[in-house]
């Protein structure tokens, strides 16, 4: 996994679901972009689906698991 994937994961916390697209910018989450140089862009390079990763946030360990990886070279165009 890496810059311009989606990515779907879910929070093993909360278990609350969210959609990612990679990207060597900055992070705005809200609107699903995530930096692969914040924690969890970080965490995420290189896993496939159903890896699990932890990655701090706010002085806290987030573990979360890849349900689902839309890679850029997998796309059609």
């Amino acid at each position: 996994m890496g810059e311009g994937d989606r990515v779907v994961v879910r929070y093993l916390d909360t278990n609350k679901t969210a959609t990612y697209t990679l990207t060597l910018g900055t992070s705005d989450e809200i609107n699903g972009i995530l930096s692969t140089t914040s924690p969890m862009g970080k965490a995420l390079l290189g896993l496939a689906e159903e890896d699990e990763a932890d990655f701090e946030v706010g002085g806290s360990i987030r573990r979360i698991i890849v349900i689902r990886v839309e890679s850029l070279s997998n796309k059609v165009t």
